[in-house]
C-alpha cells in the first residue's frame, strides 16, 4: 500500500509512523492487487474509487495543521487505522511559519483559529456528532428560540375551565340559564327562593362558574420542550469541559471549548428564566398530546417554538461518544485573519501615540465562517483619522439604497479596506485582499479581483473609487516578482505585497499601506 500525489510518481513517506500530506492536494491510495477491501474512510467519509484498479482518491482540504485517521476495512477482517498529519503547502508557509501564525492569532484573540472546517467535522449517523460541532451548530439558534419562547410566554394560549357548584341564591349575581332551568324543574325550591318570609330556609341552587387559566396542553408542551433543550445544553457544556481538560495545552482548543461550555450554560440559564416567569413557571412539563399538536399547527408563535426546539433535539444532533477535538478554520481564512492582525499591528507601530480602537471583535470569536460586516478599527491622529475595515460590504448598485458605499455591479466584500480622512485635503481609501496562493496561475486569477475592486467599488465619503488595490500573499516566487516591485505598484496602483509570519515585520505592511495612502 502506498500514498502518492495524483497523476505523479511522488510517493508520500511516513514520518514518525504517520503519513504527512500537504493541504489542498489530491492523493491516490494504491493497494496491492491481492488486497481486498470493503471500504476506505478518511475523516469519517468513505473515499471514492479511482479508474485504476484498487486505487482510491483522497482529497485534503485547507486544514493547515491537523491530525486525522485513515481507516481501511478488509473483507472478513478488522479495521486497520493509519495516522495522517496534514501540513501546510511547502510553497506557501513552512511548519515553523504556520505555527507562528497560529501563535500570533491565539495571543490576540484566544480560540480565533477554531471554526467549522478541517478533518474533525460533523456527520449524520448513528454515532452522533461531536460536542464542538454541536456548539457551532446550536448556539447561534439560542437567541431565536429565546425570542420565540418569550413571545409565547407574554401572550400564552388560555383555556376556559368550567366548575359546577351549589350555592345559596343570594350568592348568584346573575341568573344563568342552567340555574333558571333547574328552578323551573324544582317548584319547591323555586317557591322557597321567591318566599322571603323570616325563618324560611334558603335552598341550594346549582351554578356553573368559568375560570380562565393558561394551563393549556400546548403551554405544558412548551415547558417540556424547553426543559429538554436546556438539558441538552447542560450535557453539551459538561462534554466541552471534558474536552478542554483532555486537549493539549499547546493548542487553543482548551480555551475554545471552555468558552463554548460557558455559552452553553448561559443559554440553558436564559431559557429556564424565560419559562419560569409568572404563572407559566407553575405549569407542569408534559410531552405533546393531540390538543398541543393542534395548537402548534394553528398558532405561528407556538409553531416557531416547536420548529426551533425540535431541531435542537433532532437525532442528528445527538452527542457522539469517544475523544473529539475542536475543528479548525480553513488555512486561507486563518491567513486572512492574520493579515488583519498584522496590518493593525503595523499601523499601531507607525503611530504608537494613537491607540487603535476596535469595534465588533466578538464576531470573530464565534467560530462561524468569515464574511460578517461590522469588524472595524480606527486611529485618531492629529492630522486625521485612519480607519481599518474587515470584510466591509459594498452593496450592489440596484440594492444600494441609502448605503454610504456600494458597487457598480454585484455586491462585493474585500478582505481589508483602509481609509484616510485628513483634517485638510481630500480623503482616500484602498483595498487589500489576502490571498493564500503563490503560483503565477493562481495569482493571475486573484489579481482579477484587484481590477474589479478598483473599477466597481465606490465610497464617495473617501473620494469615490479606491486609489489602489494590493494582494497580500505569504511568499513571492521569482515568476511573479515583477508584480511585487514597488515601482510597478506605484505606477499602476495594484500588485503584490508579501506578508510572512516571522519573516516580514508588521511595520513593513503598515508602512506600505501608509505610503500608498500618503499618510504622513
Amino acid at each position: 500500500m502506498q500514498l502518492r500525489l495524483e497523476g505523479s510518481d511522488i510517493v508520500v513517506e511516513q514520518v514518525g509512523g504517520a503519513f504527512r500530506l500537504e493541504e489542498a492536494r489530491r492523493y491516490e491510495l494504491v493497494l496491492a492487487a491481492t488486497e481486498q477491501v470493503e471500504w476506505v474512510r478518511f475523516g469519517g467519509h468513505e473515499l471514492p474509487r479511482a479508474v485504476a484498479a484498487n486505487t482510491f482518491l483522497l482529497d485534503v482540504r485547507h486544514w493547515g495543521l491537523a491530525k486525522q485517521t485513515l481507516e481501511l476495512k478488509r473483507i472478513a477482517s478488522q479495521v486497520v487505522e493509519l495516522q495522517v498529519e496534514v501540513i501546510p503547502r511547502r510553497d506557501k508557509l513552512g511548519e515553523e511559519q504556520w505555527l507562528r501564525l497560529l501563535s500570533d492569532l491565539e495571543q490576540w484573540l484566544p480560540a480565533l483559529t477554531t471554526g467549522l472546517e478541517g478533518g474533525l467535522g460533523g456527520a449524520v449517523g448513528a454515532q452522533g456528532a461531536s460536542a464542538p460541532f454541536l456548539a457551532l451548530a446550536l448556539l447561534p439558534l439560542v437567541s431565536h428560540l429565546q425570542a420565540a419562547v418569550r413571545q409565547v410566554v407574554s401572550a400564552p394560549r388560555e383555556t376556559l375551565t368550567e366548575q359546577h357548584e351549589e350555592v345559596r341564591p343570594r350568592a348568584v349575581r346573575r341568573a344563568q340559564r342552567d340555574t333558571v332551568r333547574w328552578l323551573a324543574s324544582h317548584p319547591l325550591a323555586a317557591s322557597a327562593v321567591l318566599d322571603s318570609r323570616p325563618g324560611m330556609r334558603e335552598p341550594f341552587v346549582p351554578r356553573t362558574r368559568g375560570e380562565v387559566s393558561i394551563d393549556h396542553p400546548v403551554n405544558r408542551y412548551v415547558r417540556y420542550l424547553v426543559r429538554e433543550v436546556t438539558r441538552r445544553f447542560d450535557l453539551l457544556a459538561e462534554r466541552l469541559d471534558t474536552h478542554a481538560r483532555a486537549q493539549e495545552v499547546v493548542t487553543d482548543a482548551p480555551v475554545w471549548c471552555q468558552r463554548r461550555a460557558e455559552r452553553c450554560r448561559n443559554a440553558a440559564r436564559s431559557l429556564r428564566a424565560v419559562v419560569s416567569q409568572g404563572a407559566f413557571g407553575k405549569l407542569v412539563a408534559e410531552p405533546p398530546g393531540e390538543a398541543a399538536v393542534l395548537a402548534v399547527q394553528d398558532d405561528p408563535a407556538y409553531a416557531r417554538v416547536h420548529r426551533l426546539g425540535r431541531l435542537m433535539l433532532s437525532p442528528r444532533f445527538q452527542l457522539a461518544q469517544g475523544p473529539q477535538g475542536a475543528p479548525v478554520r480553513p488555512s486561507y481564512e486563518l491567513y486572512e485573519l492574520w493579515t488583519l492582525l498584522t496590518l493593525a499591528r503595523g499601523l499601531q507601530a507607525r503611530f504608537p501615540q494613537a491607540p487603535m480602537k476596535w469595534r465588533g471583535l466578538h464576531a470573530l470569536e464565534s467560530g462561524a465562517a468569515l464574511g460578517t460586516d461590522g469588524v472595524s478599527a480606527w486611529m485618531d491622529l492629529p492630522e486625521g483619522t485612519l480607519g481599518l475595515y474587515f470584510n466591509a460590504t459594498f452593496r450592489s448598485y440596484f440594492a444600494r439604497g441609502s448605503a454610504t458605499r456600494w458597487s457598480l455591479s454585484m455586491e462585493r466584500r474585500p478582505d481589508l479596506v483602509v481609509t484616510w480622512a485628513p483634517r485638510e485635503g481630500d480623503a482616500r481609501w484602498m483595498v487589500l485582499d489576502a490571498k493564500y496562493r503563490v503560483s503565477r496561475t493562481a495569482l493571475s486569477q486573484a489579481l482579477t479581483s484587484a481590477h474589479l475592486y478598483r473599477d466597481s467599488l465606490l465610497w464617495p465619503e473617501f473620494g469615490g473609487r479606491c486609489g489602489s488595490a494590493l494582494m497580500v500573499v505569504p511568499s513571492v516566487l521569482e515568476e511573479v516578482r515583477p508584480w511585487a516591485d514597488p515601482g510597478f505598484i506605484g505606477e499602476y496602483g495594484f500588485g503584490l505585497v508579501q506578508a510572512t509570519p516571522g519573516a516580514v515585520s508588521a511595520s513593513t505592511l503598515g508602512d506600505r499601506v501608509c505610503d500608498a495612502l500618503k499618510v504622513t
